[in-house]
């Protein structure tokens, strides 16, 4: 595959050159990615688009039947009220008047096929579906919601069908075999708006009209176009990838890490499950259980953290996690990967870590590690309080001395009582009066009238980072190899074990 626009993303075939990489949604509009899809198929030969047909329609209850030669009429954006293409789509057996709905998840949001018609049954439907989502929604708020769904669905009721694409597929006499009607959406489907394009676009109106939906995820198109290995199904892979819909293959790493700013962070994202799946025999990881979407308990040591980072679950004394995350180009900061090590991140495991380990070993360590001390507070439920946080910027000391002061101070590693939070200025005004800090008013606002208590936790953070032109230029073992051994040296100073068996 050539993947020409990874340096620069105008030189993809389907990106408008006048987007500048900000305007998210210009680039994402669900139309130019169906107007992509179906120019992609208008390139290919017969036998191609027709391969392309069956992977992408192909059901357990239902397989498309193509003759050897057919034709193929493209619509985008077209309306219900079109009396050309209406007489085409009424000739053709219901059964194979399709509704291709594709998004990123392949699934719809609210109840499934539900008959705008069939009122009474719409509506329980629909105060079903919002008490499932939030149990304890209260009458008043249910009743609005389901209000206010309802008028949307009216809207939709008494309007036009207007579906994003049409593929009419024709024989070789151009007599219509197949309706294709396309709906994309770059979230999830609005089941309403399906059906109303059953009904209106496809003339559809059985109760078993639900049937003739074909939900696919962006994956799934693009499975099916990726085997033809021409410059188009290049250039609509490459597409889905610059706007984050689509994961490289592995051997895409360097390229991925090479690409333009604006996309490198997306297409790279993916690879930090990877790498940290590669490490974690390394290193004392620890197994977690959750229910899948279907209900399943699956295990896993690795899991996303949020839309930057992949976390590595371990089982340290002062540590609980590997972070590994990746930030972007911004307009003010370069775009770099980074590993957060944050020692004694829980108020118990602080006031173990600084009794027990040396201060002597952190006299000296290498600025490649980069080291930081990251002081706050945390209320007992958990949660951190960001007005608290006291990093390097404040407190001029280094992780040697921060150390001493807190080995030195180590009483003042506990919680506040009797549900007053203010306590914990008693240390604040300590920490004026020693320089770590100038003042802490934010604070002050924040903690004013809570009742929560906190806790304190002085944590210390190792943060080795790398540029996106760095990993790519070394490669990605080379780059695994980096990340074991800066985590293996953060470690050793804390006197905790690695592993030698991988």
């Amino acid at each position: 595959m050539k993947y020409s626009g990874l340096r620069d993303r105008h030189l993809n075939v389907f990106i408008n050159y006048a987007a500048n990489g900000t305007d998210k949604d210009g680039e994402h509009l669900e139309n130019n990615i169906t107007k992509a899809f179906i120019n992609t198929l208008e390139s290919l030969p017969n036998d191609a688009v027709k391969s392309i047909f069956r992977n992408i329609l192909k059901e357990d209850s239902y397989d498309i039947n193509l003759p050897e030669v057919i034709k193929c009429e493209y619509y985008l954006q077209w309306e219900s009220t079109n009396a050309k293409i209406k007489e085409l789509i009424v000739k053709i057996p219901e059964s194979n008047r399709l509704l291709l709905a594709f998004s990123p998840t392949g699934k719809h949001w609210d109840v499934a096929g539900s008959d705008t018609k069939d009122y009474p049954t719409m509506k329980k439907a629909i105060e079903d579906h919002y008490k499932a989502e939030e149990p304890d929604i209260s009458s008043d708020e249910l009743r609005k919601r389901v209000e206010y769904r309802l008028k949307e669905i009216e809207k939709l009721r008494t309007g036009k069908s207007i579906p994003d694409g049409l593929i009419i597929i024709l024989d070789n006499s151009t007599k219509p075999l197949y309706a294709i009607a396309l709906e994309n959406k770059k979230y999830d489907l609005d089941p309403y708006q399906l059906n109303n394009h059953l009904e209106k676009s496809l003339e559809l109106h059985g109760k078993e009209k639900g049937k003739n939906i074909i939900y696919r995820k962006y994956t799934d198109i693009i499975d099916a176009i990726k085997s033809n290995g021409t410059y188009m199904t290049d250039s609509f892979i490459e597409y889905m990838a610059i706007l984050g819909y689509y994961e490289y293959d592995i051997d895409m790493f360097s390229n991925c890490f090479l690409a333009d700013k604006s996309i490198r962070q997306r297409l790279c994202f993916h690879y930090g499950k990877d790498i940290l799946e590669s490490i974690k025999g390394c290193f004392d990881y620890s197994v977690k259980q959750k229910k899948d979407e279907s209900g399943q308990l699956i295990t896993y040591s690795v899991d996303k953290r949020d839309r930057c980072t992949w976390r590595l679950h371990v089982n340290y004394r002062f540590l609980k996690e590997i972070n590994l995350i990746f930030k972007e180009d911004t307009n003010e900061k370069e775009g770099k990967v980074y590993v957060s090590l944050a020692f004694a991140s829980r108020q118990n495991a602080a006031k173990e870590m600084y009794s027990s380990i040396d201060a002597e070993k952190f006299k000296n360590i290498s600025s490649d590690m980069r080291p930081k001390k990251t002081f706050h507070l945390q209320y007992f439920r958990g949660k951190n309080i960001g007005e608290s946080y006291i990093g390097n910027e404040k407190d001029g000391r280094s992780v040697y001395e921060y150390i001493k002061y807190w080995q030195t101070n180590l009483k003042y590693i506990k919680g506040t009582r009797n549900h007053n939070p203010e306590e914990i200025f008693s240390l604040y005004d300590k920490m004026i009066s020693e320089g770590i800090i100038n003042e802490y008013d934010g604070l002050k606002k924040r903690l004013s009238g809570k009742k929560n208590d906190v806790l304190v936790i002085p944590e210390i953070v190792f943060e080795p980072e790398w540029t996106y032109e760095e990993i790519g230029n070394i490669g990605k073992e080379r780059f695994i190899k980096a990340i074991k051994e800066r985590i293996a040296k953060a470690l050793e100073l804390f006197d905790l074990p690695t592993k030698n068996n991988s």
